[in-house]
């Protein structure tokens, strides 16, 4: 039963079974039919052990093999809206200059003066071309 199985699969992936199943429903008593079943069983053994049992070489997947493997090159997204783009610059634009402008007032404060007792306002005056260099980075990163 076993080999009827494995000769349905066999027929059913389109591999070369020589009258197998024919074969296997025929019961006959005869030596040499009982011989020549045998045989084709054996065949049929050998012939499945070998396709089942190939392995395929594994190339290790470093820069050098990956260009090996790789025979088309394959366009994963494409996105064509000039329109999308043009604003996406004009808001980066946008942030450049409202960080710029930042960086100016707090290195320019005039209400800042000496006076200030919190630790807040002490921090801020100390800090203040720390955090307009701070300002005038973070609008460079925006571009």
């Amino acid at each position: 039963m076993l080999l009827l199985k494995l000769g349905q699969l066999a027929a059913g992936r389109g591999w070369a079974v020589p009258q197998l199943t024919r074969m296997m429903s025929f019961v006959s008593h005869s030596a040499s039919q009982q011989h020549r079943l045998l045989a084709l069983r054996q065949k049929l053994l050998t012939t499945t052990f070998r396709l089942f049992s190939r392995e395929m070489p594994r190339l290790p997947l470093d820069a050098e093999h990956l260009s090996a493997l790789i025979t088309k090159d394959i366009t994963v997204f494409t996105y064509t809206n000039n329109r999308f783009f043009l604003l996406l610059t004009i808001f980066g634009g946008m942030q450049f200059i409202f960080w710029t402008n930042l960086a100016v007032f707090v290195n320019a404060d005039p209400t800042v003066g000496n006076s200030g007792e919190s630790r807040i306002v002490r921090f801020y005056i100390e800090n203040r071309q720390k955090i307009a260099a701070s300002c005038i980075c973070l609008g460079n990163q925006v571009i």
